[in-house]
């Protein structure tokens, strides 16, 4: 433990400075066991970009030091935030992390302590008798606010001012001068998720030398729901290359500086699981390797996250290729296709008067066999009607470049039957073939060729 105890005494009365009027206000801290650097006094939230200022005070580990006087801006009625920080410095630069008393590395604004500071309201001048304008809605859009307003006379100009609620002078802002009338409408942003802003409107009627206007009519608060805040800019030119069957490269620009990057593949086929990579932010591209399917399509998600926006998302989908058939891929009767991701072994094989087909499935740790007999010659199925009765002798396999389903090459089949019941052996060849859209072989029928069937076949 760093610090133990933050107060706050002695607010002083507005003085005036470069940047208006402020008030002095005396901050004390205790330490814990844990000896820190620095010890920082944030305004307002522990962003620095957020932040109205931030005092840095050197106590170089030395307990006594235990104090210090920041300014805070008049009139912060509501109360802002200030949190004392304790920092370990290297080098003169503050580490972003720092260990807790069992060693366990923690960011800094883990061991921030918060109080909530008030100070006296500025003196006003004589109020005008111009009537405020009134706001009528505060309407949440994505990264911003729609503010509406009315009036009961017509105004030159109006002026919104609007900001974070409890955050110091550099989180209020005020827009230009607005067109004028008895309403309006101005769209504030950015705004970010889960924060409140509270928001006024000036109405103002041009002078001779210079405006008369209403001063700062009631304020409205709204506050941003999640989901509903100002998001970081997605990736530009977002583009996959397909490197190999099993390899995709994503290339893309950074719109804007990144704090992370995630990169989500969808698979296309069910029952596959996404996969999910984290990037560091300036990342501009990812090669991915990670157990790809061929030809197979994938969808891939980038988001982004660019601190304190919240998350965007842009994709781009891209199909893996098809393994290449490795020719000759075919065999007098076995071979290895293009089925699954190691290649499954494909076997035919006369069995009296059938043909069975057989594969075993490599991708399987038990390389498990499949299959029975799949073509007839008996006459009830396949073959029947050219070559009925006949006994296959031999099969001639091989996995083609004609893919039914886009993916895997067809499987052709040419059979040698002879005639083993009754009339002469012509020894014919009948063509089969696996249509891998369906799974289901076909039969083509009698091998023809020039108008004649090819018979007196005699070897295969």
């Amino acid at each position: 433990m760093y610090l133990t105890s933050l107060t706050a005494s002695n607010i002083g009365s507005p003085v005036s400075t470069s940047k208006g009027l402020y008030c002095p206000v005396s901050i004390k801290w205790e330490y814990g066991t844990q000896l820190p650097n620095v010890v920082e006094i944030y305004v307002g939230s522990t962003d620095v970009r957020l932040a109205a200022d931030v005092y840095t005070f050197d106590v170089g580990g030395d307990s006594m030091r235990n104090n210090g006087t920041v300014y805070v801006q008049a009139g912060q009625v509501l109360g802002v935030n200030l949190y004392a920080c304790p920092r370990l410095q290297v080098n003169g630069e503050d580490l972003g992390e720092m260990p807790d008393d069992q060693g366990e590395e923690q960011p800094f604004e883990h061991y921030c302590l918060v109080i909530v500071v008030r100070t006296p309201a500025v003196p006003q001048p004589p109020t005008t008798t111009l009537p405020t304008p009134v706001i009528q809605s505060l309407q949440v859009q994505q990264g911003q606010v729609l503010v509406t307003w009315n009036a009961s006379r017509h105004y030159d100009k109006f002026i919104v001012y609007w900001g974070l609620k409890g955050g110091g002078p550099s989180q209020s802002q005020q827009s230009d001068d607005l067109a004028g009338g008895s309403n309006g409408a101005y769209i504030a942003k950015p705004s970010f998720a889960n924060l409140t802003y509270t928001f006024a409107v000036d109405g103002c009627v041009d002078g001779v030398f210079s405006s008369d206007c209403s001063g700062w009519g009631k304020t409205e608060e709204v506050q941003i729901p999640p989901g509903m805040g100002a998001v970081a800019e997605p990736v530009v030119a977002l583009t996959a290359q397909v490197i190999s069957p099993r390899e995709v490269l994503l290339k893309w620009r950074d719109a804007e500086p990144y704090s992370k990057i995630l990169v989500r593949r969808t698979p296309g086929p069910p029952g596959l699981l996404a996969v999910e990579s984290t990037l560091a932010g300036n990342a501009t591209s990812f090669d991915d390797t990670n157990a790809l399917l061929p030809g197979t399509p994938y969808h891939y998600e980038l988001t982004v996250w660019a601190n304190p926006y919240g998350p965007s998302s842009s994709g781009v989908d891209v199909a893996t290729s098809r393994l290449p058939l490795a020719f000759p891929r075919h065999s007098s009767n076995f071979l290895q296709s293009n089925y699954g991701v190691q290649g499954n072994y494909e076997l035919l094989v006369p069995q009296g008067n059938r043909v069975g087909h057989y594969w075993r499935n490599n991708d399987d740790p038990g390389y498990q066999w499949h299959g029975a007999p799949a073509l007839s010659f008996a006459g009830e199925e396949h073959g029947s009607q050219f070559l009925p009765g006949s006994t296959p002798q031999g099969v001639a396999l091989l996995q083609s470049t004609i893919a039914g389903d886009g993916v895997h090459g067809n499987f052709e089949l040419v059979v040698w039957a002879s005639q083993a019941l009754g009339g002469p052996d012509k020894g014919s060849l009948v063509f089969f073939g696996f249509n891998t859209a369906t799974s289901r072989w076909e039969a083509k029928g009698p091998i023809v060729a020039d108008g004649q069937p090819i018979t007196g076949v005699t070897a295969f």
